[in-house]
């Protein structure tokens, strides 16, 4: 069986940091999403795979190219304009129009390890049906929402129904295992939920793969966070490479992953889970708390407390700052005493978010900032929950962030007095 795996979306939900690159290469602990997807498929021994990209695609292919370096077989197909899910499976016709079955998997899933050999199993128990993996949502009206039988059989699928009127208490889990003549259906009706209905109405059986442990679609800010924990909860005891620095003075809790090259100064205080990515920097007194992802060549100064955040690689962060409940993009530099502020100021009140133009309730009571890449922040900066900085702005000393800020912005002094400067290469946030 081959697999088709979609990755050419603009994941503009995910922004700031999905300016700068495609969602499934979010990195988390060392590893894009993408990849983790490809490993399940090769441990379940499905090696034959198709990629289509799209926004960005020249990440995805300078990283995997042929697949050669990840034991695996690699495709690729080009949606050239982002024209949804349905496009991006037709891209793939020719590739795999001569196979019985093709598994298809959604780029920005996040679950553990077994989600794809669950799918794959219930798929051979049922006489090789059809199959759709099947999770609980607190939310079904985000997702395809899917009614089952008694015995497991699909009955009827909607794809985002009005909250309320969802058919079933489970919802899509972004991967199927399809018969390839779902392409000339889609060429038909370009929905897939719906051929999917077509065909279960006309007594062609589909069965729903259950799967009940953590998972999550990757497609707001904070579920970034959610999908580092679902990672790291697995984590089991401590593992420092023989090739850290871990100066005396050092005190490790739990579950920490200290990579190659990295080095751990005296004082500081390592709590896990957590991951410490090659050749990171921990300066004198830090504390390094619960879900804290330090990617590659990550540099932490004297004094500062993380504390469930994401810092990708070659970020910088001057002494004394605190991050918590945050994500940081690639090639960031923070300045000394930066706080983000990661509870309302009602801490009754879940954090809100402006998620595409639109206010969307995080559900969260804590939750800090988003930070594009290349972005440069002053010291003494305060940044306020849910907001989100982008990519390579410039933010002076001093500064109160309490609204967001555009990529490549530059601010002064407090954000709410409209206060703002701008150069040749900038654009003004009014």
């Amino acid at each position: 069986m081959k697999a088709l795996i979609l990755c050419a979306g603009l994941g503009e939900n995910l922004a700031p940091i999905t300016s700068t690159m495609p969602k499934p290469m979010i990195v988390l602990q060392g590893k894009p999403i993408l990849q983790r997807i490809i490993e399940k498929l090769r441990n379940c021994g499905i090696k034959d795979i198709v990629i289509v990209v799209g926004y960005r695609k020249e990440q995805i292919i300078n990283y995997f190219r042929n697949g050669f370096d990840f034991g695996v077989n690699i495709n690729y197909v080009i949606q050239e304009t982002p024209s949804g899910v349905e496009d991006a499976i037709l891209q793939a016709k020719n590739l795999l129009e001569q196979e019985e079955f093709f598994i298809l998997v959604h780029g920005d899933i996040v679950a553990e390890k077994d989600i794809i050999s669950r799918t794959l199993n219930t798929h051979n128990y049922f006489d090789y049906c059809m199959t759709i993996a099947l999770t609980l949502a607190k939310k079904p009206e985000h997702y395809g929402s899917v009614l089952i039988d008694e015995e497991g059989r699909v009955k009827k699928i909607v794809e985002k129904p009005l909250a309320g009127r969802e058919p079933g208490n489970y919802v899509a889990a972004g991967i199927y295992i399809l018969r390839s003549e779902i392409f000339k259906m889609l060429e038909k009706t370009p929905v897939l939920d719906q051929v999917i209905q077509n065909l279960i109405d006309q007594g062609v059986e589909f069965y729903g793969a259950i799967w009940e442990k953590s998972w999550v679609d990757v497609g707001c800010p904070w579920h970034i966070l959610k999908a580092n924990k679902i990672i790291m909860e697995k984590k089991e005891e401590a593992r420092i490479s023989k090739r850290a620095q871990v100066e005396s003075g050092v005190k490790i809790e739990g579950p920490a992953l200290i990579s190659a090259g990295a080095h751990i100064r005296s004082g500081a205080c390592i709590i896990g889970p957590c991951y410490i990515g090659p050749n990171a920097y921990i300066g004198n007194n830090s504390l390094i708390r619960e879900y804290t992802d330090i990617g590659r060549n990550v540099i932490v100064g004297f004094g500062v407390e993380l504390k469930n955040c994401i810092l990708m690689e070659n970020t910088k962060l001057g002494r004394l700052c605190f991050i918590g409940d945050s994500i940081v993009g690639r090639n960031t530099d923070i300045g000394a005493a930066v706080t983000t502020v990661n509870v309302s100021f009602n801490k009754d009140e879940t954090i809100k978010m402006n998620i595409n133009g639109r206010e969307v309730d995080t559900a969260l009571k804590k939750f800090g900032a988003v930070i594009g890449e290349g972005t440069a922040i002053g010291s003494n900066v305060s940044i306020h929950p849910g907001k989100k900085i982008g990519a390579y702005s410039k933010i002076m000393p001093g500064t109160i962030i309490d609204q967001d800020i555009g990529d490549r912005m530059i601010a002064k002094n407090i954000v709410k007095m409209g206060i703002f400067e701008e150069n040749e290469n900038h654009q003004n946030l009014l």
